[in-house]
C-alpha cells in the first residue's frame, strides 16, 4: 500500500515539475535577464505546458490507482473497448493470496486471519 501511495506521488511530482519548469525558467529569465532573447512563440510554449499540469495529473492518479481506473474503464462508452480493458485489468489481478507475517493479500486488502 505504502509503495503504490509513494509511486503515485512520485509521478505526480515528476509531472509537476515537467509541466512548471520550463514556465518557471522564462519567469526568471524575464524577471532577471533579457525577455527579448526569448522569442515570443518560444515564450508560450512553457505556458501551455503548465496549464497542461491539469490534464496531465488525472491521467497519473487513474494510472497508478486501481480503484480510480477500473470507475475510469466504466464509464467508458464503447462496450468492446470497456470489456477488453476489464480482461486486461483482471489478469494483473493476482490469482493467490499471498500470506506474509499473519496477514493475508486478498484483491489489494489486507485482512487479518483472526479477525
Amino acid at each position: 500500500m505504502v509503495m503504490r501511495v509513494s509511486s503515485s506521488f512520485c509521478a505526480t511530482f515528476i509531472v509537476f515539475l515537467f509541466s512548471w519548469t520550463p514556465y518557471c525558467i522564462v519567469c526568471f529569465v524575464g524577471i532577471f535577464g533579457d525577455i527579448h532573447v526569448i522569442p515570443p512563440a518560444l515564450q508560450t510554449l512553457p505556458a501551455i505546458c503548465a496549464k497542461s499540469a491539469s490534464v496531465w495529473n488525472p491521467i497519473v492518479y487513474v494510472a497508478t490507482n486501481k480503484q480510480l481506473r477500473i470507475g475510469f474503464y466504466n464509464i467508458l462508452p464503447c462496450d468492446e473497448l470497456k470489456k477488453l480493458l476489464m480482461k486486461r485489468e483482471e489478469g494483473r489481478v493476482e490469482t493467490t493470496s499471498e500470506v506474509s507475517e499473519g496477514t493475508e493479500t486478498k484483491g489489494g486488502n489486507a485482512v487479518n486471519p483472526a479477525s
